[in-house]
């Protein structure tokens, strides 16, 4: 069962990286559109170094509407549009339709990148969780036998002779504790 598991985990960690990056495909392509959206605003609105109308539409910065979990950034552009549409700022009137349309458009294509990556990540969960109780379970089932075997009479040694010890694994390079030796001055 646990040779099983591993395979359809690994089959499913292979998918879930195929999905996952088709998202952040799409999340790229998102944040670039808010990114140019954003600076064609603040470029009608005369580049200001402040300014409470842009600063309402955007809310401190692009990276509130770009930044985080991916799967969730239509929702949030969603809000985005809304901000854009609800802005008085007389110079944007014209053309806050148009990026309203243009966030909601990637956002709408996000979202449909965001399912099979959210479907993915769970199969990945559940076998990763999955795995664990088969590892555990097998724990305690090899315990159990050891100790039935000494409990029969056989040394340690005829118990390892069936159950191996677990070879050590092989850890990472120790740093060396020799000092480097200073160029010679030029």
């Amino acid at each position: 069962m646990l040779a099983t598991c591993e395979q359809q985990l690994k089959e499913a960690c292979t998918e879930d990286d195929i999905k996952h990056a088709a998202l952040l495909a799409k999340d790229n392509e998102s944040d670039l559109e808010i990114g140019a959206v954003c600076d064609e605003i603040r470029n009608l609105m005369g580049r200001p170094k402040q300014s409470i109308d842009y600063d309402l539409i955007v809310n401190g910065g692009m990276s509130g509407w770009t930044d985080g979990d991916p799967g969730r950034q239509p929702a949030m552009m969603s809000l985005l549009a809304q901000n854009i549409r609800g802005s008085s700022h007389p110079k944007l009137a014209e053309k806050k339709e148009d990026w309203a349309k243009r966030i909601e458009a990637k956002a709408a294509a996000q979202a449909e990148a965001a399912k099979p990556a959210e479907a993915s990540y769970a199969r990945v969960t559940f076998l990763t969780l999955q795995r664990r109780t088969l590892a555990d379970a097998l724990q305690v089932a090899l315990v159990r036998f050891k100790r039935d075997l000494k409990s029969q009479g056989m040394t340690e040694a005829q118990v390892h002779e069936i159950i191996p010890d677990v070879p050590p694994r092989t850890s990472r390079a120790q740093p060396t504790t020799e000092k480097a030796t200073p160029p010679a001055p030029s």
